[in-house]
């Protein structure tokens, strides 16, 4: 039975994130959403410290609050040590029980991805719109029209570069 990738993600990544004391690949994908977008340009999660204690409460072994270990950016870190009592109380709040009871911060420098630049959508001459065009005529939800003529753009500039390149 075919289901959705987004079903098993957290299953295939959980080794790869546990190797990097990271229990909770949330605090990852969620990060910004969690400490805000402004902060989360300057710092990111490095690794989950979990204490090596248990304590046994009715035959149930709960892990005791880690230190959650973040990489900030020179001098955010300041900034960053006066909201720690709010980024732990965000991120508890977000699993429900006091997962993280502290915060060291480190300095260094982020490696963030480059921001994806939208491209400008292909344009076709005039006939070959006219084209694309008549063909949608038929289809009636404007969502829908405008994806299709959006990949039909993108699908026919593609087929006339390749024509140009053979001559």
């Amino acid at each position: 039975m075919i289901s959705a990738v987004g079903k098993h993600v957290g299953r295939l990544t959980r080794k790869i994130y546990q190797s990097h004391g990271f229990a909770y690949a949330e605090i990852l994908t969620q990060w910004a959403t969690i400490v805000g977008p402004e902060m989360a340009q300057v710092c990111k999660p490095k690794t989950i410290r979990w204490p090596r204690g248990m304590e046994s409460k009715k035959n149930e072994r709960h892990k005791l609050g880690g230190t959650l270990v973040i990489m900030a950016a020179g001098p955010c870190a300041l900034e960053l040590q006066h909201d720690t009592p709010r980024i732990i109380e965000r991120l508890n709040t977000h699993y429900g029980y006091g997962a993280i009871t502290s915060i060291k911060i480190v300095q260094g420098h982020l490696d963030f991805p480059e921001p994806v630049v939208p491209r400008t959508p292909p344009s076709l001459p005039p006939e070959r719109e006219d084209q694309l065009q008549t063909r949608l005529d038929d289809v009636e939800d404007e969502d829908l029209k405008r994806a299709l003529a959006k990949l039909g753009r993108g699908a026919m500039s593609k087929k006339d570069n390749r024509k140009e390149r053979k001559r």
